[in-house]
């Protein structure tokens, strides 16, 4: 038996200035986890959506503004 699990989604965009052209630049990327019985937190019990949406603002805050936008890193 096939069991599918609810996919918890949060998309982020980001902007800058392209130095080369001068144009505003954008780049959006959908961060996700599952709802799923294996995925556990730190006390070894099944994540929340609330716990797994927390973790998902950490890393699109993180991917956001730790690194530098790909045209800036001759992508």
């Amino acid at each position: 038996m096939r069991q599918t699990f609810v996919k918890v989604t949060l998309t982020a965009t980001r902007t800058w200035k392209d130095p080369a052209t001068g144009k505003r630049r954008s780049q959006t990327k959908t961060f996700f986890q599952t709802l799923n019985p294996f995925n556990r937190n730190a006390d070894g019990q099944p994540k929340t959506r609330d716990e797994i949406y927390v973790e998902l603002r950490a890393e699109s805050e993180a991917w956001k503004t730790g690194r530098a936008a790909p045209m800036e890193q001759g992508k």
